[in-house]
């Protein structure tokens, strides 16, 4: 048996070489756990990073693609090339339209001084 196995009589004060050891086997043990973390962040910003340069263009491709088949059924629905086309370009500045008035509502909905009304309400104790 080793004398680091042996645990000290009650009262005395640690060995330093127990201590010492014990410190490095922590360090060792944090470290490993950090560079884990660090490969785990690696990964996933790697897949972000795909994410963000396919999603828009995979998006993109869908909206005219989608807009082409309108265009295609209104053609084919009687309309001339120049009405579809007409029809298919109004509905698209529609949409972009009702997009920015979203937008312009839910900034004004997450505004920070409502925010913070909202927080200082639910911190106040209740009288």
């Amino acid at each position: 048996m080793d004398a680091q196995d042996i645990p000290p009589p009650p009262g005395a004060a640690p060995d330093a070489r127990v201590l010492a050891a014990s410190l490095v086997r922590a360090l060792r043990a944090w470290h490993t756990l950090l560079q884990a973390e660090i490969d785990n962040a690696r990964q996933s910003l790697r897949a972000l990073a795909i994410g963000a340069l396919i999603a828009p263009v995979l998006l993109l491709g869908l909206w005219f693609s989608a807009l082409a088949l309108l265009l295609i059924a209104l053609q084919a629905a009687g309309l001339g090339w120049l009405g579809a086309a007409a029809l298919t370009c109004a509905l698209q500045i529609g949409l972009l339209w009702l997009l920015f008035r979203s937008v312009r509502r839910w900034a004004r909905e997450l505004s920070l001084p409502r925010s913070r009304a909202i927080l200082l309400q639910l911190t106040e104790p209740n009288a």
